[in-house]
């Protein structure tokens, strides 16, 4: 939410100009059940509901996907991922790129790499790096806005949060 007051919910006095203004009076007429109409949502209400819709708690069974935390308290630690053959990555982060055989198609057939893994450099930005795992970055991500209501004063230009940018 904008740091600075602004009109979110309450309309303006109507201009009268003919074409690209509000006609307040038809619109009471037509949605006069809204909430916004009805002055329900002030700007505090809509913060909190901004906080419990959007930002805190787990989604469950939301829009055709299973339950998630929206904090991914349980994101993967990367070094915990299988590698080598029968169709698990070459790395954590690299696909099992061997074929699986003469006549097979079948993941299942592959054989662990056996090739040069090449270092995986620095990629262009700011960063930790395409190395680092999903669980050591989730906490200070889900963190951000935690003191209080999430703002965009709360963001860090050029950063994730804190030390994402390898610095202090």
């Amino acid at each position: 939410m904008a740091e600075s007051r602004q009109t979110t919910v309450n309309p303006g006095i109507p201009d009268p100009k003919q074409f690209g203004t509000r006609n307040q009076k038809n619109l009471k007429a037509s949605f006069g059940g809204s909430p916004i109409l009805s002055g329900e949502y002030t700007d505090e209400t809509l913060r909190s509901l901004y906080a419990d819709l959007a930002l805190d708690g787990t989604v469950l069974n939301g829009l055709g996907f299973s339950s998630f935390d929206r904090d991914f308290s349980d994101a993967p630690n990367l070094a915990d991922v299988p590698t080598g053959g029968g169709g698990l990555p070459t790395t954590p982060h690299v696909p099992n790129v061997t074929s699986p055989g003469p006549g097979s198609v079948f993941a299942s057939d592959q054989a662990p790499y056996a090739g040069e893994l090449l270092d995986p450099g620095v990629e262009f930005g700011s960063g930790l790096g395409a190395m680092v795992s999903p669980n050591v970055t989730s906490e200070p991500i889900s963190s951000i806005g935690s003191e209080g209501v999430l703002t965009v004063g709360s963001y860090i230009m050029g950063r994730s949060f804190k030390g994402s940018d390898g610095q202090s």
